[in-house]
């Protein structure tokens, strides 16, 4: 299967995160980015893609390689970057998710608990900026999807 998201949440340990992919098989791949996206933000300086693709037929291509030449049974991940014009800045995510991790409020938010707590924290702390980013992410991954199974489909 090929993920599509638009990079992994800013609030884990993002080279590590790489690290343990690339470790298990997994190609991760920045669609039309040089940085490895984080959500809501295009990514940072510091965190270099794994591998930039700009062309959905090379990702396809890649799935193919993965899956029918070499046999793997290993996923691909894409990652998707949320548009520029609605991305936020990395030093705003990290102040907001600093500042709610020090909330009153965050000591009795757990588990699977932790990331809607943030979310709805960035929305808040963002005016709604991060919600509307957030949808358009969705619907964005959404359409990336269906191109890469066109392009999957046809060849």
């Amino acid at each position: 299967m090929c993920v599509v998201c638009s990079g992994v949440k800013s609030i884990l340990d993002v080279p590590a995160t790489l690290e343990a992919l690339e470790a298990l098989g997994v190609p991760v791949i920045a669609y039309q980015a040089d940085r490895f996206p984080l959500f809501y933000c295009d990514g940072q300086d510091d965190i270099p893609a794994p591998r930039r693709m700009d062309q959905v037929d090379q990702i396809a291509e890649l799935c193919r390689t993965q899956w029918t030449t070499l046999g793997l049974g290993t996923g691909v991940l894409l990652a998707n970057p949320v548009s520029a014009e609605l991305a936020l800045d990395p030093d705003e995510v990290r102040r907001i998710v600093t500042a709610s991790e020090k909330s009153p409020d965050y000591p009795a938010v757990t588990g699977r608990d932790r990331t809607p707590y943030l979310l709805k924290m960035m929305a808040q702390e963002t005016a709604g900026r991060a919600l509307y980013a957030n949808l358009a992410l969705l619907s964005d991954n959404a359409r990336m999807a269906a191109q890469v199974a066109v392009s999957l489909a046809i060849e």
